[in-house]
């Protein structure tokens, strides 16, 4: 098995199955997708989006008036596999009639 050393940069902001930028602010460890119905844990997107970076499937990130916007990008590609391995891996979803 190889490492190879890549580049990190905007890797823990960007959704990795959309090209969104959600975790901006470091505080803000997951995020809950109504549309996928799904919550998004920050370090496993970051880790998803690394190994997108490896494989060389990560978005191109420009700056424009000090603000991040995608560029090329091959998401639409890859967003059926990495949301399969996001819902594998995400927390239960509670529901308002469990008992306490």
């Amino acid at each position: 098995m190889w490492t190879i050393a890549v580049k990190p940069a905007y890797t823990s902001q960007l959704l990795a199955y959309r090209d969104k930028f959600i975790f901006t602010d470091c505080g803000i460890r997951e995020y809950w997708d109504n549309k996928e119905s799904l919550w998004v844990d920050r370090d496993l997107n970051a880790s998803i989006n690394v190994k997108r970076v490896g494989l060389g499937l990560f978005p191109t990130i420009k700056r424009r008036k000090g603000n991040p916007v995608v560029g090329d990008s091959t998401t639409n590609s890859t967003s059926k596999e990495v949301l399969a391995t996001l819902r594998m891996y995400q927390k239960p979803t509670p529901t308002c009639n469990q008992a306490v």
